[in-house]
């Protein structure tokens, strides 16, 4: 409902209607349509709708009234012709329990109108929408809808208005027409005719019309005569039907009534003692089921507690798994650490003892070590000079060269076999290894001092004025002048 109150307007008037289905609240929206709400009042308090009944019913849709002739085709306004139809934007029929103008053309509105039984959309923007349904008489309207209708929209059975009762009037300058008296229509007298019309008894139709006619004869005349009086035993005793005669009570009707009543004691005792044994079969029963819930819930208690312990076991196997997998993951790093320690302390034994080698083949034996001393000391005598000093140092760079062509040439081979030559690769290795700059430099290479730069000190000056600003300092103009002195006497 929240929707209809942000949507629809507040209402200004209050009109009841007293129906044969009950009374029917109507709320006016006299601010939007104030011609139709005017309209409506003012019939109301002359009582125009009095005795009209609703006419027209389409199921679902609408129920129709207001016509005095109650053929939907009279009716008139208060103003004295047909009024214009009232449009307004926040007003549609959109829901049951709406009260729009009836009219058989545009702008012809007299004094028909209709209640909506359910959403009517297609009559927004063609009818005036001048008020609604209030509280639970609306389910007094909707009784209207009910009951059977014939070809021509119109109930068998007609509902009524019997009088009409303005609430709320918003209009105070409405003065009442003095109208003349009505009549009904002769449509309306004729059904009442219809209905009111006492049926006659044709008894020669029956086969035994004459017995009949006769019981029906005896039965008039003793209703004519008791119409006006109080039935009573002096009245009975002059029924034809009935016998004067008084009831005498013999010993064996004693014997029967006895006999009866004894039969009805036995039969309550009977019901008596099936409704014990119904109370204690039910007794039985309760307990019964008391305890089978018991055993239900005890059977519960132990599943909910098999079902913790298969999850608990199921989380410590999962545990375990997991340690496991750790523990071996954990051995496995540990096994390949050992193994690299022990290569690397192999691979160091093995350089230990390849320099121990080398060193001992380079040793000279002491006893022929100051005839070896002598004559190499009396080679450096020698001292090659001119061509000759040349042609060794080209010597020596032919033979470094050669040697490094195939130090890198056996490198891209494949790895030597022989514990000699491995020995020899080892030594050379520094010969096999290439030279390759990460980044090139450019031959020429501006820095733009704004931009930071890794291969450039960063300068930072504390007595710069702008760094003393940034640390939030003050800028000292005596330290300024001493520094300026100092430069002077310099």
């Amino acid at each position: 409902m929240s929707n209809i109150y942000v949507t629809e307007p507040a209402t200004n008037g209050k009109v009841i209607l007293k129906t044969t289905v009950g009374e029917i609240e109507i709320e006016l929206w006299s601010k939007e349509a104030p011609k139709a709400c005017r309209n409506f009042v003012q019939l109301c308090m002359e009582r125009y709708y009095d005795d009209t009944a609703f006419h027209r019913l389409v199921r679902g849709f609408i129920v129709q009234g207001g016509d005095p002739t109650g053929t939907g085709e009279g009716g008139e306004s208060v103003y004295g012709k047909p009024f214009k139809t009232e449009i307004h934007s926040r007003l549609s029929f959109n829901r049951r329990g709406l009260v729009g103008m009836a009219c058989l053309a545009e702008n012809m509105n007299a004094s028909q109108f209709f209640f909506t039984l359910g959403p009517a959309t297609e009559l927004t923007g063609k009818h005036t929408l001048f008020g609604k349904v209030a509280g639970d008489t609306l389910f007094n309207m909707l009784r209207l809808g009910e009951g059977d209708v014939g070809p021509d929209e119109r109930p068998y059975r007609l509902h009524r208005i019997v009088n009409t009762t303005v609430v709320l009037n918003p209009y105070d300058d409405i003065v009442p027409r003095q109208l003349p008296p009505r009549t009904k229509p002769k449509e309306l007298e004729s059904d009442a005719a219809q209905v009111t019309a006492k049926a006659t008894k044709n008894f020669s139709l029956l086969s035994f019309g004459e017995e009949a006619e006769e019981e029906e004869h005896v039965t008039s005349v003793v209703s004519e005569k008791l119409r006006k009086k109080g039935k009573s035993a002096h009245d009975l005793l002059s029924d034809p039907r009935l016998s004067s005669q008084p009831v005498t009570i013999t010993d064996k009707d004693t014997e029967l009534v006895s006999q009866a009543t004894a039969e009805a004691d036995k039969e309550a005792q009977e019901r008596r003692r099936r409704r014990q044994l119904a109370m204690a079969e039910s007794l039985e029963t309760e307990e019964e089921k008391q305890r089978r819930i018991l055993a239900l819930q005890q059977e519960a208690e132990e599943l909910r507690r098999a079902i913790l312990q298969s999850k608990r076991l199921e989380m410590e196997l999962k545990n375990k798994e997991v340690a496991d997998a750790e523990r071996r993951k954990r051995e496995a790093q540990e096994q390949e650490e050992a193994e690299a320690e022990a290569l690397a302390r192999w691979e160091e034994k093995e350089l230990l003892g390849e320099e121990n080698s080398l060193t001992k083949e380079v040793v000279i034996d002491p006893e022929t070590f100051s005839a070896d001393f002598a004559g190499y000391k009396a080679k450096a005598k020698k001292a090659k000079k001119g061509a000759d000093r040349e042609a060794s140092t080209m010597a020596l760079l032919e033979r470094f060269t050669s040697r490094l062509h195939s130090v890198v040439h056996a490198d891209s081979q494949s790895l030597p076999d022989d514990e000699k030559q491995k020995k020899v690769a080892i030594m050379d290795s520094w010969m096999a290894s290439r030279l390759v700059s990460e980044e090139p430099v450019p031959a020429k290479q501006v820095l733009d001092p704004t931009m930071p730069h890794p291969d450039r000190y960063d300068l930072y000056d504390p007595r710069n004025p702008l760094n003393v600003r940034k640390r939030g300092g003050d800028i000292s103009l005596d330290g300024n002048a001493d520094h300026m002195k100092r430069k002077h006497k310099h």
